[in-house]
């Protein structure tokens, strides 16, 4: 090892075990959560740079490399991991002086820097990067999403009690100090990261459903299985995987039970606590006592479920294709297939010249969730343009 990495190497086990520095200008700081494109959004300091970025508890803090190199951050060395898809990716670290959230800094924050303009739309979704879980310890988190609010504090005795809250235990391993908790399925019992980057209730690791006590609680009746790529993360564009969608009848987190819970499986492990739980629950992270709080949102009305579209949409390789498809779904009886590229969708042509309009056109797929009002869709597959119709009279026809 030569002399320079030798010191790289120090400096960076020694910021990686050092405890970051907090001060706080207010007993509680309070911060407004945007909710776009299904993603928590929240603006922050990182040294003289203010801007927004994504807040995302399964995931380190990660700096654009633009701005990692305006700032003139000190590299202290490189990590090579696996993104959400299982893809190996390599990204520097780097020290942050001082990350500020609202009344709340942080000082010698290690961060990750990665070129996010070298991810397909990442500089769409993530145009300055990640605030992430290793700012979590030596303090209390609430994420409540019925306020938009992010509310930070010294101690959980500062922040007000919620009625309906439970204790479970919280479990950290090490840097980036992620929020993992135990979970539940009839006898099984193993942990999972609570991931506020990942949109699903559970995202359950696939193995674990072939598991005679977790099988037992699935509703077979809500099965529903197809094929397609779970979206883009920092490796790029995920592969094409098998895909189940389920409801499980009963989940335990800690002592508190979860009934007819949303599940879909991932291909890597471990199983993720998703956003989607934070659309019924406030959610406290206490790192000072090891503990997660659960609160039951007040009621609300509930709102009419619209029928599962089965297929998805997304931006790939700057055109418009169908990236998801389920079996024996409307779509797929239509004819619509994986891959079909998509022209038009009710008459219009979704705008896909420049890389801003493709931005766009994503966002608006991912923020408007209408997918089931389409009526037809016409695509260019083999050399040929077609008219999916996607009604109660099914057809396919050329045009």
């Amino acid at each position: 090892m030569g002399v320079k990495a030798q010191v790289e190497t120090e400096l960076l086990r020694d910021a990686l075990s050092k405890p970051i520095k907090i001060e706080r200008d207010e007993v509680v700081t309070s911060i407004p959560l945007q909710i776009r494109s299904g993603m928590l959004h929240l603006t922050a300091s990182i040294n003289d740079f203010t801007g927004e970025f994504v807040f995302d508890t399964g995931s380190p803090t990660v700096i654009d490399q633009t701005i990692a190199e305006k700032l003139n951050l000190k590299i202290l060395g490189e990590n090579t991991g696996l993104d959400s898809n299982g893809r190996e990716v390599t990204m520097k670290i780097a020290l942050a002086e001082k990350i500020t959230l609202g009344g709340t800094s942080f000082y010698d924050v290690p961060v990750m820097v990665h070129d996010y303009g070298g991810v397909p739309l990442g500089k769409c979704y993530l145009p300055n990067g990640v605030i992430g879980s290793e700012l979590l310890p030596g303090g209390v988190w609430r994420i409540d999403l019925s306020n938009h609010s992010l509310k930070m504090a010294a101690n959980v005795e500062q922040l007000q009690f919620l009625s309906g809250s439970k204790k479970i235990p919280l479990h950290s391993f090490g840097y980036p100090y992620p929020p993992i908790i135990g979970y539940s399925i009839g006898r099984f019992t193993d942990k999972a990261l609570f991931d506020t980057g990942n949109a699903s209730e559970i995202s359950l690791f696939e193995p674990i459903v072939d598991d005679k006590w977790v099988s037992n609680e699935i509703d077979r009746g809500t099965i529903k299985v197809g094929r397609g790529r779970l979206g883009t993360s920092a490796g790029g564009i995920g592969d094409i995987v098998p895909l189940k969608n389920f409801q499980i009848k009963s989940l335990g987190l800690g002592n508190y039970e979860l009934e007819n819970v949303n599940v879909t499986t991932r291909a890597n492990p471990p199983t993720l606590v998703g956003r989607g739980l934070l659309s019924s629950h406030i959610v406290t992270l206490d790192y000072v006592n090891a503990d997660f709080w659960l609160s039951p949102m007040p009621i609300v009305e509930p709102q009419a479920k619209e029928d599962a579209p089965g297929f998805a949409l997304s931006v790939t390789d700057d055109k418009l294709e169908v990236t998801q498809i389920f079996e024996s779904s409307r779509a797929e009886r239509a004819g619509l297939m994986l891959g079909d590229e998509v022209v038009e969708i009710d008459g219009s042509s979704p705008p896909m010249s420049t890389s801003d309009q493709q931005c766009q056109t994503s966002r608006q797929l991912s923020e408007q969730r209408n997918l089931s009002s389409i009526k037809k869709i016409k695509i260019f597959r083999n050399g040929e343009f077609m008219v999916i119709v996607l009604d109660e009279e099914l057809e396919v026809s050329e045009g």
